[in-house]
Parts: structure tokens; C-alpha cells; sequence
């Protein structure tokens, strides 16, 4: 169960990149793309740092025998951009 979890977490995971690339490329004008997408090179750069020293932290916190809490730092996560996404309205380009 946890390895088909962790590939459909992968394919999701997959799609993050190009998603929001392709995203911040058609929101912002073209004098601003640049910086645009450096911001967002940005944030995938302090999360590969973060990251990697937060799972350390949790399994410092709560110890090897228990590398199931690192899952769950996702949740709240998750819940948020849930919540987020049902009251955020869309911003679409044919509302201008």
C-alpha cells in the first residue's frame, strides 16, 4: 500500500514542475515572466533545502522507529490548499 501511495504521490509530484512554469509563463506580461519564474526556481530551491532538514528534524523529534511522521507533515498542507482552493476565486484571463 505505502509503494502505490508513494507512486501516485510521484506522478502528482510530477506534474508540479511544468504545471506552475507553464502557469507564472502565461499569467505575468513578458517584461515580468523573467522574474516570474525566477521566484518560482526560488521557492523549488529552498524546498529542496528545507525539505531534506525538516525530515531530518521529524525523525530526530520522534526517532527512526516512527519515519511514518514524516507523511503526515503533508496533511495540514494539503488541508490548506484545499480550503484555500474553495475560497480563492479563480482568476482567469476572461475576467479582465
Amino acid at each position: 500500500m505505502l509503494l502505490a501511495a508513494r507512486a501516485v504521490q510521484a506522478v502528482g509530484g510530477g506534474g508540479i514542475v511544468p504545471v506552475a512554469t507553464a502557469e507564472f509563463g502565461t499569467t505575468f506580461p513578458p517584461e515580468k515572466r523573467g522574474l516570474a519564474l525566477g521566484l518560482v526556481g526560488r521557492v523549488y530551491g529552498i524546498a529542496n533545502i528545507f525539505g531534506a532538514s525538516a525530515g531530518s528534524l521529524i525523525l530526530s523529534v520522534f526517532g527512526q522507529a516512527n519515519w511514518q511522521f514524516i507523511f503526515y507533515v503533508n496533511v495540514p498542507i494539503c488541508a490548506f490548499i484545499v480550503v484555500a482552493g474553495g475560497v480563492v476565486p479563480a482568476d482567469t484571463p476572461g475576467d479582465h
